[in-house]
C-alpha cells in the first residue's frame, strides 16, 4: 500500500456539546472511547483509530504503524497518516497549544522529509508524502475537523514557516500586551481630560 495523505484531526466537542473543551484528554481516554466504538487493536497496541496522537502537552504517540488501517476518514484509511491533536479547535473555543503546534511541525518536517528514524512502519508499505499533501480531516468528508478556527493550509504551513513557533508566540503576546496598554492609556486619557482643571485660589498666611 502506498501512503500519500497527511490527515490532521482534533479532538472536538463531546457528542452532547460541540463547543466541549476536550484538550485535557488523555491517550488513555482516547483509547477507551475508540475502543467502545469497536475499533480493532492496532499493531501497536491501542484501540486509537489514529496513527498519531498529540496531547496538550506536546507529547506524541503513535498509536498505529504507518502503513496500517486507519479509522481516521472514510476512503482514507488504507493510503493516509492520521495525526490527531487533544483539543476543540471551533471558533471561540480552544487553540492549539504552543507545545503541540511545535510537535506537530517537527512530525511533519520528518515525515515530508524521508526521515521516519524512531517511527514504526508496517513492512511493505510505500511512502509518497509531501507537503501539498498535507490536509485537516474536513478535506476529505463532511466535517468542521480539524475545528473553524484554523485554516485549511494551517498544519500546511507549519512546515514551511521558518519563524521559530516560541519565538512567534512571544511575539504574539507581547503584540497583546501592547495593545492593553494603548487601551488603559486612551482610557486614562479620556478620563483626565473630562475633570475640569481646579481653580486656583488665593491663599492667606
Amino acid at each position: 500500500m502506498e501512503i500519500k495523505n497527511i490527515i490532521v484531526h482534533h479532538t472536538g466537542g463531546t457528542l452532547n456539546n460541540p463547543y466541549a473543551k476536550t484538550s485535557d484528554e488523555s491517550i488513555v481516554v482516547i483509547n477507551k472511547a475508540h475502543r467502545a466504538r469497536g475499533f480493532n487493536l492496532s499493531e501497536a497496541g491501542f484501540y486509537v483509530g489514529y496513527s498519531f496522537f498529540i496531547n496538550k502537552s506536546g507529547e506524541l504517540t503513535q498509536t498505529r504503524l504507518i502503513g496500517e488501517e486507519t479509522c481516521g476518514a472514510r476512503g482514507f484509511n488504507f493510503d493516509s497518516i492520521h495525526i490527531c491533536l487533544a483539543g476543540n479547535f471551533t471558533i471561540g473555543v480552544e487553540a492549539p497549544a504552543l507545545e503541540q503546534k511545535m510537535r506537530l511541525k517537527n512530525l511533519l518536517r520528518q515525515l515530508t522529509a524521508g526521515n521516519f528514524d524512531g517511527l514504526k512502519i508496517k513492512d511493505g508499505t510505500k511512502l509518497n508524502l509531501s507537503t501539498d499533501r498535507i490536509n485537516p480531516h474536513r478535506h476529505y468528508g463532511q466535517t468542521e475537523c480539524y475545528g473553524t478556527s484554523l485554516s485549511d493550509n494551517w498544519a500546511r504551513g507549519l512546515v514551511s514557516d521558518n519563524l521559530d513557533l516560541e519565538k512567534q508566540e512571544k511575539i504574539r503576546l507581547l503584540t497583546q500586551l501592547i495593545d492593553i496598554y494603548k487601551s488603559m492609556l486612551k482610557l486614562l486619557q479620556a478620563r483626565l481630560g473630562s475633570q475640569s482643571p481646579t481653580a486656583c485660589q488665593p491663599e492667606r498666611g
